[in-house]
């Protein structure tokens, strides 16, 4: 589970079982021993059961990675990372388990373009310094009663926004698994979400990014085909950039047969850039492949992908050669 409780070195522990927050595991990152004391002591006395203090961003990816944590507060001034990079590799899985981890970034300098980036990386929340010790449990509180469904568009992750209204994105979101929100039903103790809840909405997501990712190689393929012979160069490489980025989804797939697909997809798409004549007909058949992964996706949002052909099977009888790619 992501939300397993585990021993964290340096955790500072109350034994206060009710508040606003109570039961809850909150990771602070804050190179600031003021602001970073104040917080701890606002949310000990809100009943959090478990406070793991971090000063640097290298530090809060470990705890990240160890897992264990309901929420996190992180302070975009970390001198080693930027904490709203931080944010986007949380919410792409690149760190720990929990894409959905209700995170609020706070900041000194709350200027809109700060504010802007800061949600555009996916945050939930930013909360402006200097903060009372009441603000920051209210914050969190608030995303138990009311967090924002979840969206993937090309390139975000995260709370549903102003920016993500296009395409139709919008209309696809869904409700985030959210420990916090038994903390709103004022239970004593915080509950973890159903590992099959959380299951589901990681398939949703996963879906919904690799139907996206496939959407780009089948446009970047087209774009290949009616490239110009001055053009067509950058053009195919455009196209392999776009086919490693679906590959970075696939790593989430349950399902071996997608990954093999979408690996040989993605060999093919670098193979145009040195196919010399053969390029446009690979540009073609990698535009039609990847379309077919983008429906298959958009069918299979509950993580039952099942391709309408056999790509792999396709691939290797056309290009032997990629038979080994993986």
């Amino acid at each position: 589970m992501p939300n397993s409780r585990r021993p964290i070195e340096n955790a500072a522990r109350t034994d206060i079982p009710n508040g606003l927050l109570a039961g809850a595991a909150i990771l602070i990152g804050d190179p600031h021993d003021m602001y970073a004391a104040q917080t701890r002591a606002s949310l000990w006395r809100e009943g959090a059961i478990e406070i793991i203090w971090r000063r640097t961003c290298a530090a809060v990816e470990k705890a990240l990675h160890e897992g264990g944590i309901d929420i996190a507060l992180i302070d975009l001034a970390m001198a080693d990372g930027d904490a709203a990079a931080l944010v986007r590799r949380v919410r792409y899985g690149e760190i720990g388990q929990n894409p959905f981890l209700p995170i609020i970034l706070t900041t000194r300098n709350p200027q809109g373009a700060i504010i802007d980036a800061a949600l555009a990386a996916g945050a939930d929340d930013v909360l402006a310094k200097p903060y009372t010790a009441s603000m920051v449990a209210r914050r969190i509180h608030r995303l138990g009663s009311g967090r924002k469904p979840f969206i993937a568009t090309e390139d975000y992750v995260g709370p549903v926004r102003g920016f993500t209204a296009r395409e139709g994105a919008d209309q696809r979101a869904f409700d985030p698994p959210n420990a916090l929100a038994f903390l709103s039903k004022g239970d004593a103790e915080i509950q973890s979400v159903s590992p099959t809840g959380f299951k589901a909405a990681k398939d949703r997501l996963t879906s919904l990014r690799l139907e996206i990712a496939a959407k780009r190689v089948a446009a970047a393929a087209r774009a290949a085909l009616e490239a110009g012979a001055a053009q067509a160069p950058i053009a195919f490489r455009a196209l392999r950039d776009s086919a490693q980025s679906l590959t970075a989804v696939a790593v989430a797939l349950r399902s071996a047969a997608f990954k093999r697909a979408v690996g040989r997809l993605a060999a093919l798409a670098a193979h145009g850039v040195m196919a010399g004549a053969d390029a446009r007909q690979v540009a073609r058949l990698v535009a039609e492949l990847a379309d077919a992964v983008s429906l298959a996706a958009k069918l299979g949002q509950d993580g039952n992908l099942k391709l309408p052909t056999d790509i792999a099977r396709r691939i290797d009888a056309r290009y032997p050669d990629l038979r080994a790619a993986k």
